[in-house]
């Protein structure tokens, strides 16, 4: 993963060339504004001000590792934390493993992930280097102990670990690296272990509520701006999408351009054009997805050399549009934008997209 700083490095110099060259935001605009945005300024800065958009904090983490050398590992002030003493005997499986007597356990996690009756439990052993664990990820049955992966990941343990589906459960545990962490996503069929197709497939694979909804990051994306003489995009990006899971896979709701004429007829979307109307910005697109997210695409052409990207993101409820997004910025752009734009789908194999736009 260390190859990340190099395109890093070059997109730094890139945005650095680019921005020596760009002069005060031009005028806005006149437009009409309704009375909620009536004092805002009317040449707003672009609502970020650094191409690296970092994801949510992680909290501290320490090395918390049980040893699995301990003469006696149950009386270990780490063995509660690990509920080891709910399936001693696949915690006992684990330790008998030869490959395991010289590293430390940093997540036991015991379930009936295939709801057969019979509990399984998947590991994570080896060792904390500062930043992630150098760690290997075993699966447990009554019948042994199996290694999943032969080289070492760079893993860090889920807060929750198991992903609870209805008619399974998934194990999940993070695959960590400079700018993010993916999923390395596990189920148990017919006694053994398989690799769920939604493993490592994008960032923060995350449950929404309560509900059999989730979101999943795309931190691909290079989007900030663009040159527009060399057409190379700078400036890296993190975006949410949303999936569900329909009784057998994950389906992700695929986007649908709707027009500015649909969208004005939204509670709520009047203040939003009024806002954009009256800014440097203008609208690229308005994307609509079956759970309601409506994200809305703008551009700003910074000069004659680049051009600039965000999109707000709103949710329809009850008729209504809500922001996803808020800061203590004063306008309402730089309130409620992130950067980059959004696209119809991340995952386009597993998408499914509205008939319509509801009228």
């Amino acid at each position: 993963m260390k190859k990340l700083f190099i395109p890093f490095i070059i997109f730094v110099l890139i945005l650095s060339s680019c921005a020596e060259a760009v002069p005060d935001p031009p005028p806005a605009t006149t437009a009409p504004t309704s009375p909620a945005i009536s004092a805002a300024p009317t040449s707003p800065t672009p609502p970020f001000t650094s191409a690296e958009t970092v994801p949510a904090d992680e909290p501290e983490f320490t090395d918390r590792g049980l040893s699995l050398s301990s003469e006696d590992i149950f009386s270990d002030p780490f063995a509660e934390r690990f509920g080891i003493s709910d399936a001693p005997e696949l915690f006992k499986t684990l330790t008998e493993n030869e490959d395991v007597k010289n590293l430390r356990l940093y997540d036991f996690t015991v379930d009936d992930f295939d709801l057969d009756g019979v509990q399984e439990a998947f590991a994570v052993v080896g060792e904390y280097n500062g930043y992630h664990i150098d760690g290997y990820i075993y699966f447990i049955t009554q019948n042994g102990c199996e290694k999943i992966n032969d080289e070492p990941y760079d893993l860090h343990e889920a807060d929750e670990p198991v992903i609870d589906l209805g008619d399974r459960k998934l194990y999940r545990v993070w695959n960590v690296f400079v700018t993010g962490r993916c999923a390395y996503v596990y189920g148990v069929k017919d006694g053994g272990w398989y690799e769920h197709e939604i493993s490592m497939r994008g960032q923060d694979l995350e449950r929404v509520g309560d509900s059999y909804d989730f979101t999943i990051v795309n931190g691909s994306d290079y989007d900030c701006g663009v040159e527009l003489d060399s057409m190379i995009y700078t400036g890296h990006t993190w975006k949410t999408y949303y999936l569900y899971w329909n009784g057998e896979e994950f389906r992700e709701y695929g986007g649908i351009e709707i027009t500015e004429e649909q969208f004005s007829g939204l509670e709520g979307a009047r203040e939003i054009l009024d806002a954009v109307l009256g800014s440097v910005w203008r609208i690229t697109g308005i994307l609509y997805r079956s759970n309601g997210i409506i994200d809305v695409n703008l551009a700003w052409r910074r000069n004659e050399y680049c051009e600039d990207y965000c999109y707000i993101e709103l949710r329809l409820k009850d008729g209504v549009l809500e922001y996803v997004f808020d800061s203590d910025d004063g306008d309402l752009i730089s309130r409620h934008t992130m950067p980059g734009n959004m696209h119809p789908t991340f995952l386009e194999d597993i998408a499914d997209y509205p008939e319509s736009f509801p009228e």
